[in-house]
Parts: C-alpha cells; structure tokens; sequence
C-alpha cells in the first residue's frame, strides 16, 4: 500500500507498535497513527474512507519537522516511541496518546460576534436587535485532527435537535428574537464517541421597548380606551339625534295642541250652538252629527299629542305622568297603586316617553282585556337601570298570546318601543294567574 497526500507529501518512515497499530511519519504535518483493520478494508475497498488520528503541534504534539531519509521513527521499548526531528530526538509514550485520542477534552467556546462586535464568551446579555450571531468554538490539546473532531450544538430556545458541526468551527444564527437562550456544544471521538461533558453558555437578548410586555399592555389599554372613547362618542351622537327627535316631536305636539285642537274645539262650541239655534229637525240631527265627528276628530288629535310627547311628563315629571295616566284609565272600574323604589332621578326624555307609553299600554290591557280587579304599577330607580312592573289579577293570557303580534298587537308594540331605546320588555303570564309586564331599560350612572 502507498500511502501519499497532496498536502502532507510523501512519509517519512513507519513502524508498527505493540497494539498493533501503524505509526507513519510526514515531514510537514507529523505524525499518523492507523488501525490494521482500517488498513484492511481500505486494501479491500477502495471507496473505504481511511480512518486515523493525527498528531502535530497545532492538535497537542510537540514535535514538528520531522526528519526525512532512514528511519525517523523508532520504537524503544513496549510503551515509547523516538522521532527524529530537526530540533532532536522526541518521545512519545503510546499510553498518553491512546488517552489523548479516545477522550477529546471539553470544547471551548473561543468568543461571540453581534452584529459585527466581539463579545466575550463570559457575556451574558445581548443587545437589542441582535440581527446576526456568530459563535466560534474549538478544542484545545485534542491528539486528533481538525478535520477528524467531530462537534455538535444546540442553541436552547431555538433549535429543536443537535447539530452538527461543519469548518470552520462556527455555530451562525440570524433573527434571534428576545429572550432567554443556552448555547450547547459538545466534541466525539473518532470513534463516534459523544464527551459526555458540554460547554454551555447562557445569554440573553434584551427586546426593543416595543417588544416588551409593558409596552404591549400599554399598547392593549390604549386600544381599549380608544374603543371605550369611541363609543361613548357614538353614543353621545346617538343620545343628541334622539333628543333632536323628541324636541321637534314636543315642538310639533305644542303647536298641534295651540294650533288645530283649539280650532277644533271652537268649532265644536260652535256646532253646539247652532244646533241649539236651527228650529228645523234635520238640521239640527245634521249639525249634532257634524259636531260628533268634530269631537273625534279632537279625540284623534288629542291622542296624537300624546304619542308624540305626554303634557303631563313636562309637567309632573315620569312619576307623576304615570301616575296621573294610570288613575285615568283605572278610575271608578279597577284599584291601583304606584310603588316607587330607589332614588326617582331625571331620565332621557326619549326613555321618559317610551316607558310612559309602555305603562299606559300595559294598564289599558289590563283594564280593557284582562277582567282584572287590582292593577300595581312598580317603578325602580337604580344606578344603571330603570325598571317598569305592572301586575293584574286578571285572566292572563293564554301560550299564543305572549308571542309578539298575536292576540294583543299592544304586547308587541310594547316590546318595540323597548328595544328602540336599547331596553327590553316581556311577560310574565299563565291563563288564570294574572299577567306581568316587566321592562328594563338602561341609564347613565347616577351622579
């Protein structure tokens, strides 16, 4: 067998030593060590990559240029072998390098480069940003090659597995993001063989102030009070079209109520004179027939009025008005009673009129439809909620008539007006046990 490298040139000398193992000397790299079974299988198959370890200066050995011509190595008993070299005579004691070449010492990790700038390998903090790291490592006082050292890491926080080790002995990683991290290094043998000692180091990359959870938490509340603001502005722009609404709707009720009713009821005034004045039979039947129409014509108005803006709440306020419309409606046919809990406050005039609308429509049915004996009324002031009860003693409803729009169109009509306000209203009833009509509505806290 020939042994020859483009780099190392041709050897010097040879020998075997009692392991057996060959020992093959280069004059510009030192010296080589080879199993008999690698030289074997090499022999054998010529695509076998040849297996062996190296020793020089630059991986622990202290005997550089070796002699070429005759015999520049020579074994001295069981345990040594003598090299000549140009600065001497060396020996080599077989049971240090066997050590040497099945234990690699620990690696060490030689510096740290970010972005550019050199740290330390003691360093534990990083800078923000740190767009690119690069980490150097080696080992030190190893009897085998560069290229015969096989490394292994892992950056903690980052990878997943073990990897590899490729020349030059450098571990790049780029995008890091902040956070805690653990670089993991580890060196074999030739044989395959992991240390089972790691060089770690344990570093962190400080986040850019937009990248910290206090600044996310900001960023969160700012967000959410952006949004509170938001809709409270909708809100308000919502509150003022509505008193907009129901201001034309009390200008309008004033002017129909000055305006039209007055003329009206003059005309019936009128009407009621002249008929008392016409001796003639027909005409008097004729102008009594005209006046009735005139009367409901004032009935009509008069309603109308009312949906628009009730007098009375401008007048007695929301208790007062309901009070005042349901003693109207039950006066002489049924007992009532008004329950006020809490602190009576002014409302929004457009939850105002709808609560007043719903009461009256829910004491009309109760009075009209229900047969009942009693009728209760319960108004609740609360911080955030204003709350309308009415109860009867009456017949109830049957199941199909607490669905919106059947039997009653008032029921329906009761929970719209509701909803219009952001409110909610909706029966309590069962045939024989009377009936509850129970709307909420929501207010501004009270201040």
């Amino acid at each position: 067998m020939t042994f020859r490298n483009e780099v190392w040139g041709r050897p010097a000398s040879a020998i075997f030593d009692i392991g057996p193992d060959l020992w093959v000397a280069f004059a510009n790299v030192g010296f080589i060590r080879m199993d008999l079974d690698e030289m074997a299988r090499a022999t054998i198959d010529s695509s076998h990559a040849l297996r062996y370890d190296v020793f020089n200066p630059a991986y622990g050995a202290a005997y550089p240029d070796i002699a070429t011509g005759g015999s520049s190595v020579v074994r001295s008993g069981n345990d040594h072998l003598s090299f000549v070299t140009g600065r001497g005579v060396g020996l080599v004691r077989l049971s240090d390098l066997a050590q040497q070449s099945t234990t690699p010492r620990p690696p060490v990790i030689e510096g740290v480069t970010a972005n550019d700038r050199r740290y330390p390998s003691t360093a534990a903090v990083l800078p923000p940003r740190t767009n690119r790291l690069r980490i150097d490592y080696t080992v030190v006082n190893v009897s085998s090659p560069g290229n015969r050292v096989r490394f292994r890491y892992r950056l903690d926080g980052f990878d997943t597995n073990w990897v590899d080790g490729t020349l030059p002995r450098q571990a790049v990683y780029a995008n890091l993001q902040p956070g805690d991290y653990r670089f993991r290094l580890q060196a074999s043998t030739n044989a395959g063989t992991w240390n089972g000692a790691e060089t770690e180091w344990a570093f962190t990359i400080e986040p850019m102030f937009y990248q910290t959870a206090a600044f996310r938490a900001v960023v969160a509340l700012v967000l959410i009070l952006l949004g509170i603001a938001a809709w409270r502005l909708w809100m308000r722009h919502v509150r003022k079209e509505l008193a907009g609404v129901f201001a034309e709707r009390l200008r309008l009720s004033r002017e129909i109520h000055d305006t039209l009713l007055q003329t009206l009821v003059g005309l019936t005034l009128d009407l009621t004179a002249m008929s008392r004045r016409v001796a003639a039979q027909s005409v008097q039947t004729q102008l009594i027939t005209m006046r009735r129409q005139v009367e409901e014509c004032i009935r009509e108005v008069r309603q109308s009025i009312w949906d628009l803006r009730s007098p009375a709440l401008d007048r007695h306020g929301l208790v007062g008005a309901l009070r005042a419309a349901s003693e109207e409606l039950t006066s002489g046919k049924v007992r009532f009673t008004l329950t006020v809990t809490g602190s009576p406050r002014p409302c929004p005039s457009h939850i105002e009129t709808h609560v007043l609308r719903i009461g009256h429509e829910a004491v009309t049915n109760a009075v009209r439809h229900a047969q009942a004996r009693q009728v209760q009324v319960e108004i609740g002031f609360e911080d955030r909620l204003l709350r309308l009860r009415i109860v009867d003693d009456g017949r109830g409803l049957r199941d199909d008539e607490t669905i919106p729009g059947a039997g009653h169109y008032g029921l329906a009509t009761m929970q719209e007006r509701a909803a219009d306000v952001g409110g909610r209203c909706w029966i309590e009833s069962a045939p024989g046990a009377g009936l509850q009509v129970i709307a909420e509505f929501p207010l501004a806290p009270a201040r």
